[in-house]
């Protein structure tokens, strides 16, 4: 996992997402975030982005756990996932940040805060499938 930070924060006043789910998702598949296809103002078909995304690079979406499961998902890219939840900025549509072993490893945001509450968490992993 190598840590890459937003550059995009939300203003929710201006319609503006910030994009600190495609840092995390650059941070645990060790990109650069200029990889990673803009899916924070496609609120539609993100998730099919997200999945042709994986895909093409070697790996799989397994689904989201729940708030009770986060502590104990331990797959994930080398252990490392990403975990959704409130935002302590009170971005309605919330805040990722990435964990591992049930704690909090990075958040892609400046101030480091992570999230207040978490949602869920995305299962994200090597494609099992040969030559992905």
């Amino acid at each position: 996992m190598i840590p890459v930070y937003q550059t995009i924060v939300s203003d929710e006043s201006k319609g503006v997402h910030g994009n600190c789910f495609p840092a995390c998702l650059a941070s645990i598949m060790e990109l650069k975030l200029e990889q990673i296809p803009d899916m924070q103002n496609t609120p539609s078909d993100w998730f099919n982005i997200l999945w042709d995304f994986l895909i093409n690079n070697g790996y799989e979406f397994y689904g989201t756990g729940t708030k009770e499961d986060v502590y104990s998902y331990s797959i994930g890219i080398d252990g490392y996932y990403i975990v959704n939840g409130s935002s302590p900025r009170g971005v309605k549509r919330g805040h990722a940040v990435v964990f591992k072993n049930g704690v909090m490893v990075h958040d892609p945001h400046s101030s480091g805060l992570g999230v207040l509450e978490i949602w869920n968490y995305f299962m994200i992993e090597r494609s099992l499938i040969k030559g992905k």
